[in-house]
């Protein structure tokens, strides 16, 4: 079989594009990782536009520097972040009333 790159070999199987490392689950997790990272990117952009970025959604104090620096989308100050992580056992904390 022929391709634009060139002639299929034994080692290239006709995959779809899909690669042969590539098992569909991993392809799906990817995909769900993209589409929650744009969607992240997405309400961020939202709190550009509303004058609220940096300014956590939970608390509404400041989201520190350094936050930001390492995730320019976050949407929470470290310490909301901290009370939402999960807890040993699988609990989850409560959200604010």
């Amino acid at each position: 079989m022929t391709t634009a790159e060139g002639t299929l070999t034994p080692s290239q199987p006709d995959d779809g594009g899909q690669g042969p490392d590539r098992a569909p689950d991993a392809l799906v997790e990817e995909l769900d990782g993209a589409e929650a990272t744009l969607a992240a990117v997405e309400a961020a952009l939202a709190r550009l536009d509303e004058g609220a970025y940096g300014r956590c959604t939970r608390c509404g104090g400041p989201v520190e520097a350094s936050v930001l620096e390492d995730d320019p989308a976050a949407s929470h100050c470290q310490a909301c972040a901290h009370d939402q992580a999960p807890r040993p056992g699988g609990d989850t904390p409560s959200p604010p009333a």
